[in-house]
């Protein structure tokens, strides 16, 4: 039986990646770190098999009793945390002789990247960078380069181990923004994306820092945890591979790529169009306010963290299938009008926004569809034009905004109706995200004419 030691499972990349695991795998035996009584509660209801280790970071005597007894640590908790991944390495490289390989995977954060922006002084935040990492062809450059900073301690402690003759078999996975609802006991709620939504409508204005050139990579928090899935299963079965663990395993996982001023300017545009804020402008605000509106918000928006996740596309048999962060822009929006309480708002979007012409390529999947599956078949209009529905909130269907839409029930049920039986399960995941537009209409519920926009 597989042992693993998991940290931050109340949190929202370790809530989902212990979902993903146990349902994955629910032979592993996985225990877990948890502070707060109440979060391992949580936990413990949420997933009866999962054995709750009470204590924190600092609790080193337990951090390192358990990572002596498990096959494979996972830490999540945090990415700057020195002193417990120092306690757990030590406890890992010190196991009895004839123990098998341990396996350790630390996460970091995409900051890392900006290291070089953060120490210049006379950088102006917010300006682009050309500069874009390859964690498979440039991780000597990658290594070099953050060892060029001292203050990413963990990172540098974990390329220092990964140079010596060790049983312990390192990853080291270092995500830009992540976003998505996560599906753990505890907080679901990513930072980013969020935090800059609700700036954005406490203030009535769209913001950004700087020029909104800088970019860093982004994630679905899905497709994050499949990636830790895969190493875990690689762990599982003794990999030796020296691309995936040791001084090569380095996992960037960007999939996708947007400016923060194009970020900013669509979080704007999806507040204006659910009627949430008066104007879809973007105001450009100093280093100060901006940081006074979103804690670390000149770091966290407005640097360059520029990289793809090559190594894991070629070492893991991985690729992303989740919605791209385009997509699911408004409904971040959405999440945070509702958190601040604007129930009395109008959250319907305006209707010119509202159903659009396109294919399932440009529209539906952001060029990206998962594997498996094929192409999926675009609706007709009153008048036979080809159709797409553009994102919708839940809200407008239960608001029966519009005559003979679907209950949220009867959509779902539509979604089993629709004759192609050939889609995947990811496929049923894009139908749902997507509104009940396309299921209405598959399910020969009558659409007034007036409701679609015509091609051309």
């Amino acid at each position: 039986m597989t042992r693993i030691f998991l940290t931050g499972a109340s949190g929202y990349i370790g809530g989902d990646v212990l979902h993903l695991l146990l349902k994955s795998h629910p032979e592993y035996r996985v225990r877990a770190l948890v502070r707060d009584v109440s979060k391992g509660a949580a936990i413990t209801k949420a997933f009866q098999q999962v054995e709750i280790v009470n204590g924190g970071l600092d609790d080193t005597d337990t951090i390192a009793q358990e990572a002596k007894e498990a096959d494979i640590v996972i830490h999540l908790a945090a990415t700057g945390h020195l002193k417990s991944v120092q306690t757990i390495y030590e406890a890992l490289a010190n196991k009895p002789k004839g123990s098998k390989s341990p396996y350790y995977i630390q996460i970091s954060g995409a900051s890392a990247l900006a290291a070089g922006e953060l120490a210049d002084k006379t950088r102006v935040f917010g300006s682009g960078s050309d500069v874009i990492y390859n964690d498979l062809s440039g991780i000597d450059s990658i290594r070099s380069f953050i060892k060029q900073h001292p203050n990413r301690a963990v990172d540098n402690y974990i390329f220092s181990v990964k140079e010596q003759q060790s049983p312990v078999k390192t990853a080291l996975v270092i995500p830009p923004i992540i976003f998505g609802k996560g599906r753990g006991p505890g907080n679901q709620r990513s930072m980013q994306i969020p935090d800059l939504a609700h700036a954005t409508l406490k203030r009535q204005r769209g913001l950004r820092v700087g020029p909104g050139e800088s970019r860093w990579g982004n994630i679905h928090i899905q497709d994050l945890s499949r990636l830790f899935l895969r190493l875990v299963e690689k762990a599982a079965e003794g990999d030796q591979d020296e691309n995936i663990w040791g001084a090569d395993g380095v996992f960037f996982t960007g999939v996708g790529e947007m400016s923060f001023g194009d970020i900013s300017r669509r979080v704007a545009i999806a507040a204006n169009d659910f009627n949430l804020i008066p104007s879809n402008e973007v105001d450009e605000v100093d280093v100060e306010e901006f940081d006074r509106l979103i804690p670390r918000g000149s770091v966290l928006l407005g640097t360059n963290a520029r990289a793809g996740a090559d190594r894991a596309k070629a070492t893991l048999d991985w690729e992303p299938e989740m919605n791209s962060l385009e997509e699911l822009i408004p409904q971040a929006v959405i999440d945070e009008a509702r958190a601040l309480g604007m129930k009395g708002k109008n959250l319907c979007p305006k209707l010119g926004n509202f159903a659009r012409t396109g294919n399932a390529v440009e529209q539906g999947e952001s060029s990206r569809a998962p594997r498996g599956s094929r192409q999926r078949r675009i609706p007709k209009g009153p008048k036979g034009e080809s159709m797409m529905p553009q994102f919708m909130p839940r809200e407008c269907v239960e608001a029966k905004v519009i005559e003979n839409l679907p209950t949220p029930s009867r959509w779902v049920a539509a979604v089993d109706a629709i004759p192609d039986r050939s889609m995947t399960l990811n496929s049923r995941k894009w139908w749902e995200d997507h509104g009940p537009w396309l299921e209405a209409h598959e399910a020969g519920l009558k659409l007034p004419a007036a409701k679609w926009k015509m091609r051309g």
